[in-house]
This record gives structure tokens, sequence and C-alpha cells, in this order.
């Protein structure tokens, strides 16, 4: 345990509310939000079961986590060294986030072009939320019972505090990797923003497929999303 306890973030409490707040905080503003109003005033209707939590959602979003995991270890793009561990050994990363937001987008356009209704993602967005959230908490979990089976040097100073619900929510491991991937620098950038971009092409071909072309500001606001995407991948390097 580390012997001294400097928090951040608010500490405890400050991690307990970001813990059960943020996850709560997603699903009321979707839930807020409709195609008559958005206001979080208005307390929403409750969504029904069916629409709160989808199998079919689960399995897709896992499935896309999954995707990513193998597009982060193609031998392609450079390999950056880490900073010095506690131990002087230097982990080395992969960086082909950029290819991996390339080959998404690639897949993505020939689903379209097979005629798969990609809109799919639109009719159970908040079951995706759902499972995302869920998928969080057990990846974090796992995480978080795995860092008792490291040795005290590869624990991270902030995350070994010995309060738990802080130490969950900065990461006790300072480097959580399985295999070749490190999950805190995968998890940074690859499943979230290159998810993003594919949400946002998915809300695109649904607008097309509805109105029979998307709105401006929605083309206007997808092409800022993935202007900053890419250049977040494009520097990947320099990310952690």
């Amino acid at each position: 345990m580390g012997s001294k306890k400097n928090f951040e973030f608010g500490g405890p409490l400050g991690a307990f509310s970001m813990v059960t707040g943020l996850p709560i905080a997603v699903l009321l503003l979707n839930l807020a939000c409709n195609k008559t109003s958005c206001s979080i005033f208005h307390f929403p209707s409750l969504p029904t079961v069916d629409e709160f939590f989808s199998v079919d959602a689960l399995v897709l979003f896992i499935s896309w986590f999954g995707f990513q995991l193998l597009l982060s270890m193609i031998p392609v793009g450079s390999v950056a060294k880490g900073l010095p561990l506690k131990s002087g050994h230097c982990l080395e990363y992969r960086c082909n986030g950029f290819s991996a937001l390339v080959l998404s987008v690639i897949v993505f356009g020939v689903l379209v072009l097979s005629n798969v209704r990609v809109g799919f993602v639109h009719d159970k967005f908040l079951a995706l939320a759902t499972s995302a959230i869920l998928f969080s908490f057990a990846l974090s979990i796992f995480l978080y019972v795995k860092s008792f089976t490291v040795s005290e040097i590869e624990l991270a100073d902030g995350g070994n505090t010995g309060v738990s619900v802080y130490d969950f929510f900065i990461g006790r491991e300072l480097n959580p990797r399985i295999g070749p991937v490190d999950l805190k620098f995968f998890c940074e950038l690859r499943p979230g923003l290159i998810g993003w971009v594919i949400l946002d092409l998915c809300f695109i071909s649904e607008a097309y497929r509805i109105y029979g072309q998307p709105a401006l500001p929605l083309v206007l606001v997808v092409a800022s999303h993935i202007l900053y995407v890419a250049d977040a991948l494009w520097h990947e390097v320099t990310a952690g």
C-alpha cells in the first residue's frame, strides 16, 4: 500500500460519484432527448426491458470490442516505447490506430453496399449504451481483481491508496495487459473513438434511408467528429 494518499478527482466521494453518476447521466440524457423534445427538466418515460437491454446489442458491442482488439494486433504502424517503469523496463506499444480507423470505415462501407441495414444501431442505441456500461463495469472489475495478482512494482502509485472505490476508479495496475495488448492504452482511443465515428456513419445512413438525405447540420457535426478522431489516432504515439 502506498504510504501517502494523494487523492484527485474529489477523492473517494468524487470517484464514487463518477463511477455511479456518469452511467446514469448517459442513460437519462438518452431518455430525455427524442424527436419531439429534449429537456433534463422533463422526466422521461421509462423504456421497456427490451428497449433498455438486448442480447443482440450486447453481442454487437462485444463483437465490436473484439474486432478492434484484432485490428490493434495487426503488424502495421510504428512501435513506440513507453516511459521507463520502476523496474527500468520500457513497454512497447503498437500504434496502428489510424489504420484501424480506416479499416473500420471500409468494413462499414462494405456492409452498406451489401445492403446490411446498419440502422439497427440507431434502433438499439439505448440498449447499446446499456451494453457498453455493463461491459465496462465487468472489464473494470476484472482488472481490479487482476491487480491483486501482480507484484507491487507493477501497481500505480495513485491507484494504490487502499481505498477500494478510489483505487477501482483510478486503476491499481499501472499497465494492465492481456498478452501483447495494453488495455489502458487500447481503451483510451480504440473502441470508443472509432466507435464514435461508426455510430455517426450509422446515423447518417439512417437519416438517408428515412429522409432521402442527411441534414446539413448532421453532416457538419459528423465531419467534425471524424476530423477529431482521425487527428487523435494519427498522433496516437503521443497518447497516454
